[in-house]
């Protein structure tokens, strides 16, 4: 199935635990029950308008769960990351697709959510660069629905605006007597239907805050240090940790023989690195 893994629980955990996502090379993402292993709700490329034909174009290659704590209620969505280069930000419970963006030239390996800043994201390519992003929803009409945490004091490069593709025939069905959301009755199995579940028309908007340009390769592992510091892993075998507010390399770890493809934070002094080398480094 070719689905895709993230160093960090976090990024696709939510609810307490209860729930986790998952994405394909065959083009979906796919939210899952953790207790009874039920699978809830499928979110694929495939029933999009204007669709890629290719399958190559479909591959998701890394997804991120965001919520945004500052919504009434919280909004839960998740951003998924493919082959192509581009992100699309799927809203968790309706399965309806809030927008579809291009930021980076390649495969978009890996991305993080920052830490104190729901809505913002980190994102890692096969271009060699890392990219902030500042995620708002939208109403039709403009008006804002979800603040946008930003990064004070930095100038915003590009801008993009997605317009919500509706999935008519996703449904999202709960067993017997567990997953009782959005209405669904414990009673007995329920599907319901995502027209009845999304109240009104919203996008998602996606603004790049900040390119980090450093890494002479693949960028395949980030992760949030601190809600100013960002640690990334680069098949040129190095680590690199960054100031979110420079946007400046704070510090470069050598000593991989091979791609470091996965970082971790120990504590707010230490990380963690692994490498194809075989060897995890702190």
């Amino acid at each position: 199935m070719g689905f895709t893994g993230l160093p960090n629980d976090d990024n696709y955990f939510l609810d307490n635990d209860t729930y986790f996502l998952t994405g394909s090379y065959d083009g979906t993402c796919m939210l899952w029950n953790a207790r009874t292993g039920a699978c809830l709700l499928t979110y694929s490329v495939e029933t999009l308008p204007n669709a890629p034909t290719r399958r190559t174009s479909m591959k998701v290659t890394s997804i991120v769960y965001l919520r945004d704590r500052l919504s009434t209620p919280p909004r839960d969505i998740f951003v998924a990351g493919y082959k192509t280069g581009k992100t699309r930000d799927w809203d968790v419970w309706s399965g309806s697709c809030l927008g579809e963006f291009r930021g980076h030239q390649d495969s978009v390996n890996t991305m993080s959510s920052v830490q104190d800043q729901a809505m913002l994201l980190a994102t890692g390519s096969n271009d060699c660069t890392v990219k902030l992003w500042n995620i708002s929803i939208v109403d039709t009409d403009g008006s804002l629905v979800t603040p946008s945490a930003m990064v004070p004091d930095q100038p915003s490069d590009t801008k993009f605006s997605g317009l919500m593709a509706m999935i008519p025939s996703l449904s999202m069905s709960f067993p017997s007597g567990d997953d009782s959301r959005s209405g669904a009755k414990s009673e007995s199995d329920t599907t319901v239907s995502t027209s009845s579940v999304v109240a009104r028309l919203q996008v998602a908007q996606q603004t790049l805050n900040r390119t980090l340009v450093g890494h002479m390769a693949a960028v395949l592992s980030v992760t949030s240090v601190s809600s100013t510091m960002l640690l990334s892993g680069s098949a040129d075998r190095t680590a690199r940790l960054w100031s979110l507010e420079s946007g400046v390399c704070l510090r470069i770890f050598l000593g991989h023989t091979d791609s470091v493809t996965t970082v971790a934070v120990v504590d707010e002094v230490t990380v963690m690195t692994g490498s194809k080398d075989s060897t995890i480094k702190v």
